[in-house]
């Protein structure tokens, strides 16, 4: 799906700011190494590195004061600056060519659905609480679950030293089972989302940071498009 063709349901604008500064903090210190390994190699074995600052015309210190100037811009502003940036992110990860598996500590991963889970009617109470709440883990996860196919198509390494931010909670819960399908709770906020497009299309994109544990994959979306 090209990217004029994506209709937003979900976009983490401040999450995708968030990971922008930080590649682009990480570019910059990959251009520095670069620059003091040509020093030190004498101009033999010269890295030839497009740093991600560079693609994306700016600066660290730029960004930073760029999303100073952003906290005054209207929501829709900022929306649509969410989308420029995501944009040139995966521009960016895609450049870098660098695929990985589900395993890996850290990856930033496009995620097909290929069908609206099918919600049970008559339970909304139960999808307003949380998805982490015991009592609601213990009554809903086991039996009222719902399955979903997975499909990790294009799978881009974050560099090493980039952290996963806050708890796992904020991540949707998935588990996996060997036949590929994984199951979702439908307490969960991204099941939640999903359910308000009741009969909607049946292909939805995620571009979203993977981290797995155990037997679980967690991701949290940045975005998810129709």
């Amino acid at each position: 799906m090209t990217e004029d063709l994506r209709r937003y349901i979900y976009l983490d604008s401040e999450g995708i700011r968030s990971l922008y500064a930080q590649l682009s903090e990480l570019s910059e210190r990959e251009r520095r190494a670069s620059e003091q390994k040509k020093k030190s190699t004498s101009g033999k074995g010269q890295l030839n590195l497009k740093g991600i600052a560079a693609i994306f015309g700016g600066s660290v210190d730029s960004e930073l004061t760029h999303t100073r100037d952003s906290e005054v811009l209207t929501e829709r502003i900022l929306v649509k600056e969410g989308e420029q940036k995501l944009a040139e992110i995966e521009t960016a990860l895609s450049e870098k060519g660098s695929l990985l598996e589900v395993n890996s500590v850290n990856i930033l991963a496009y995620i097909h659905i290929d069908r609206l889970p099918a919600f049970i009617r008559g339970k909304l109470p139960l999808t307003t609480r949380g998805f982490y709440d015991k009592d609601v883990v213990e009554e809903v996860i086991d039996s009222q679950t719902v399955t979903l196919r997975l499909y990790i198509t294009d799978s881009y390494c974050l560099w090493p030293d980039i952290r996963i931010g806050g708890s796992l909670s904020k991540f949707v819960g998935v588990g996996i089972r060997e036949n590929g399908t994984a199951s979702m709770g439908y307490t969960c906020h991204l099941a939640i989302m999903l359910r308000a497009l009741e009969s909607g299309p049946e292909n939805l994109g995620v571009l979203g940071q993977i981290h797995k544990t155990g037997s679980f994959l967690y991701i949290k979306p940045y975005a998810i498009w129709l």
